[in-house]
């Protein structure tokens, strides 16, 4: 979404008018998309994380959503080929003349204009004149775009300043990956809780005492910078910090990584779905 410059703030969401106003009508088309379809529809769009990001591209928030087979199911559980091709079926059909489909992405083509539009810098070999959103996405799922994370990244709807970050950082902390798990005979077992901590798992004594790896890791933060320090000394203070300070996040239909403390992004985007409505909508339509 392209944040307009002069428009009233409300509630102190980082939610403008004009985001509000365009945020009901992509309500509106929501709930008549939900009241229309069959059933398995009214289902992903309720209970699936495809459900999540089909609402945030009709508020405004979303251009792109890169969809998987398991994103149709609750929780992320489904045979990968049937949901796959009955999910992007479903879009399709339900959302035909609204958003479109190219290969694995439900986009929406002015949103994917506004975004291309305010990062000239980036996407360079965009050529308004010769090409549309469809042939784009199809190269870039492809894999023919140069930089190709960086523009899926903003495309996906993400912060700029996380898609940049994880875009510079990420191939060192997954080189550090890479050579910390081949090579775990060479560590100590202080160093194997770090590793496994780092990259997700948690044995199950450590997980009663810390729910998550990544609240292990805050109250060990500078064991883990000593053990990154001494065993990959070729990274730069910044990737240093990416890799100490990288955490997922997950809310809306947005699934990214960000190694900074602001919560700016979730705000903006929660306040859409109060302002619009979209969150009263959808838990009153659960509970019918």
């Amino acid at each position: 979404m392209i944040l307009p410059q002069n428009s009233e703030n409300t509630s102190g969401s980082g939610v403008f008018a004009q985001e509000i106003t365009r945020a009901k009508a992509g309500m509106d088309i929501f709930f008549q998309s939900y009241r229309n379809g069959p059933p398995e529809w009214k289902w992903i769009l309720l209970n699936t994380y495809a459900g999540e990001a089909i609402q945030s591209m009709m508020l405004g928030v979303k251009p792109v959503y890169f969809f998987e087979g398991n994103d149709f199911r609750k929780n992320g559980y489904g045979v990968m080929d049937k949901t796959l091709s009955t999910g992007s079926r479903l879009m399709q059909d339900q959302l035909y003349g609204k958003y479109h489909v190219a290969g694995n992405f439900l986009y929406d083509s002015q949103q994917v204009l506004q975004v291309v539009q305010s990062n000239r810098d980036i996407f360079t070999d965009f050529d308004f004149s010769q090409e549309d959103p469809k042939d784009y996405l199809l190269r870039l799922q492809q894999g023919n775009v140069q930089d190709g994370h960086t523009k899926l990244g903003l495309l996906l709807g993400f912060p700029k300043e996380d898609v940049l970050s994880f875009a510079r950082n990420f191939p060192a902390f997954q080189a550090s990956v890479f050579y910390s798990l081949n090579h775990r005979d060479e560590y100590d077992s202080e160093e194997h809780v770090l590793i496994d901590a780092h990259y997700g798992i948690l044995s199950e004594n450590d997980r009663r005492i810390f729910p998550s790896g990544r609240d292990f890791l805050k109250a060990h933060k500078q064991e883990l910078v000593a053990f990154l320090q001494r065993r990959f000394p070729w990274l730069t203070p910044e990737q240093l910090s990416h890799c100490v300070q990288r955490e997922a996040r997950d809310f809306y239909g947005f699934k990214y990584v960000s190694d900074r403390e602001d919560n700016s992004f979730y705000t903006f985007v929660h306040g859409v779905y109060e302002a619009s409505g979209m969150n009263m909508l959808v838990a009153r339509l659960k509970n019918q």
